[in-house]
């Protein structure tokens, strides 16, 4: 159960009440989370940060890639980092 403030049987009933309080709480918590994240979904949104590139960005800096710029480059155009811009190209 955990740290229990005192021997005497009411302080430990009060202390378990608590428990098990807090313990429905972080219960429901949990059960709104999930609903709201179920709902978002529902309506297509994604969670998380938006992506940094666009799919024409992304398209945009693999045409010119292919004519011959550099990585870093394309990087400092679109005002993203070098990982950034790699991980967008690896992944669409």
């Amino acid at each position: 159960m955990g740290f229990v403030m005192g021997k005497k049987p009411t302080v430990r009933k009060s202390a378990d009440c608590g428990y098990q309080l807090a313990e429905l709480e972080r219960g429901l918590i949990i059960e709104r989370t999930r609903a709201g994240m179920k709902a978002a979904r529902a309506r297509g949104v994604r969670p998380g940060p938006k992506p940094k590139l666009s799919r024409q960005q992304i398209d945009h800096a693999r045409k010119l890639i292919d004519e011959g710029q550099r990585r870093a480059d394309m990087a400092d155009l679109f005002k993203v980092g070098r990982v950034t811009l790699y991980r967008a190209l690896v992944s669409r």
